[in-house]
């Protein structure tokens, strides 16, 4: 096994409890989840021992942290919006790490917003399997390549996504990213973007006032008023986005 592609999980290893023997190699301890979702990722056979310190684990995987606000924060865990892309898609239904990194591949229908690198797919959903947003469910096996652990969301996951997907972003800037985003995730669902639109609409008009009376007290000559009037555009152009895609669509006859 190379260098390289065991630094990488060993950057992962932050639970202990697990050993993993790829080969002759021994690598650090692994919780479960990554053991497995890491195997799969970089088609290593795994095999887990039994610690010295801790009893071997049998069963499903037991959730250890829960969702608590809606501000992306699910216990002792931070969660990205990239991790909350990942438990988008497992929202939609039972599935596992390879399906998922298709999705947000460059001809996927997410990766259209989003171009998310397998190692991504499967480094986060082996932070939402420890945070307890996800659980295994089964093994997918007799297609090609190696088995694919199977996952799906789990009560506490799904009330962090919900709310996540309603919260709305607090930059301009954000909006190419973590916005379409959510957009993207509540049209996959069939779910009305009104009120994270309705949300959204206010937190700029809000900034937009803010960013109005800075400007006006800024120096004429301070290039800090050039900075404020870039953000006050940029704001201002996202409002008008936000209003035509709230507008009803007017379909002409023959369309």
């Amino acid at each position: 096994m190379g260098g390289a592609r065991r630094g990488h999980l060993h950057s992962f290893a932050r639970t202990p409890g697990w050993i993993v023997y790829c080969g002759a190699t021994k690598l650090p301890r692994f919780s479960r989840p990554c053991v497995k979702i890491f195997a799969e990722a970089f088609h290593i056979p795994s095999v887990p021992f039994r610690s010295p310190r801790r009893p071997l684990r049998t069963g499903a995987i037991t959730p250890r942290r829960t969702a608590l606000g809606c501000d992306g924060v699910t216990g002792e865990v931070e969660l990205r919006p990239v991790a909350f892309a990942v438990l988008g898609v497992v929202a939609e239904g039972p599935t596992h790490g390879f399906a998922a990194a298709a999705l947000f591949a460059a001809g996927g229908e997410l990766g259209r917003v989003w171009r998310l690198p397998r190692p991504v797919i499967y480094r986060e959903l082996a932070r939402l399997g420890e945070a307890g947003l996800v659980r295994e469910v089964g093994v997918e096996t007799g297609g090609p390549g190696p088995s694919r652990v199977v996952v799906e969301i789990t009560p506490a996951g799904r009330e962090a996504l919900d709310r996540w997907l309603l919260q709305p972003v607090h930059r301009a800037r954000e909006v190419r990213d973590a916005l379409l985003l959510k957009l993207a995730l509540l049209h996959r669902r069939g779910s009305d973007p009104g009120p994270l639109l309705a949300g959204q609409r206010a937190v700029f008009e809000d900034r937009v006032r803010a960013l109005e009376e800075a400007v006006d007290a800024a120096p004429a000559d301070d290039f800090e008023r050039t900075l404020l009037l870039w953000r006050l555009a940029s704001t201002r152009s996202a409002l008008d986005f936000l209003a035509a895609v709230g507008a009803p669509v007017i379909r002409h006859e023959g369309e």
